[in-house]
């Protein structure tokens, strides 16, 4: 991601990160599903900001609907990335 990111950014766009949680973790250091799906996606913001990726203006956190109980599957990822470039924000 850091790479597909770097590549293809021009001034102004943003990177959305949405949050997912498709079960519990196992360590439980996570309330909900919510939280957990939350620390994911600030974990990840993190990450980008330390590299040098990404500058905090540039990347933003939301959350997608979480199950409440425990529903695994394969297709759920633990974080969601969208690129939103600057000429489509300006538009809406």
């Amino acid at each position: 991601m850091k790479q597909a990111f770097t590549n293809s950014r021009k001034e102004g766009d943003r990177l959305l990160l949405l949050g997912s949680a498709d079960c519990m973790e196992i360590h439980k250091s996570a309330k909900d599903n919510l939280d957990l799906a939350r620390t994911r996606a600030t974990k990840l913001k993190e990450q980008l900001l330390r590299d040098g990726v990404a500058r905090e203006d540039e990347v933003e956190i939301d959350l997608l609907p979480q199950y409440t109980r425990c529903a695994e599957t394969k297709d759920l990822r633990a974080v969601f990335p969208f690129l939103a470039h600057a000429e489509t924000l300006e538009k809406h």
